[in-house]
């Protein structure tokens, strides 16, 4: 979003003559010259930036929002974020409740992907899904492709590996930019 270029003029003084007969004001008007630029710009700046910053402000922003979902389902899952409002990434972090594994995954338009902790502690990079998470030592895993779609996401839950089962917990993050 561009800004309105300040249309104030910022030279009252040096547009003055020299001597009082050059000037030709009273004295509370030469004094009120002094305050002319700074008057006229605050009503500037109230008039038109602060409905400007307003208006960036509204179209800028991030929504948070904790989700669950039972991974032993495949299928997807909708999750209701701003009502009329596509989001332009996500950041996911999720969670198996019960069990020390964890995914740390984005959304955006030029991709998705995650990292994953396993039970036994280990890390690895996952390509095209923002949510990976391992259930057990065996790695057993569930996997989230994420759509970003008006009002809300779409994650498609599939199983990667074995069977999973649990709980899966989900912090959001949202960020908008229009």
């Amino acid at each position: 979003m561009a800004f309105t270029t300040c249309s104030v003029t910022a030279s009252v003084i040096a547009g003055l003559g020299t001597t009082p007969a050059e000037r030709a004001l009273a004295k509370d008007d030469f004094k009120a010259k002094f305050d002319e630029f700074a008057t006229n710009f605050v009503a500037w700046f109230n008039a038109t930036h602060i409905a400007e910053a307003n208006a960036h402000l509204a179209e800028t922003m991030s929504y948070y929002i904790y989700a669950s979902r039972d991974i032993s389902v495949e299928g997807d899952q909708t999750i209701s974020l701003v009502t009329g409002r596509t989001p332009k990434s996500i950041v996911i972090n999720g969670h198996i409740q019960g069990i020390d594994s964890v995914s740390n995954g984005y959304a955006a338009s030029n991709g998705q992907g995650c990292v994953t902790r396993s039970p036994s502690g280990s890390t690895q990079a996952i390509g095209g899904k923002a949510i990976y998470l391992i259930t057990t030592a065996a790695g057993d895993a569930v996997q989230g492709a994420v759509t970003m779609q008006n009002g809300g996401i779409k994650i498609t839950w599939s199983k990667a590996s074995g069977s999973p089962t649990g709980t899966a917990g989900m912090i959001i993050m949202a960020l908008y930019h229009d």
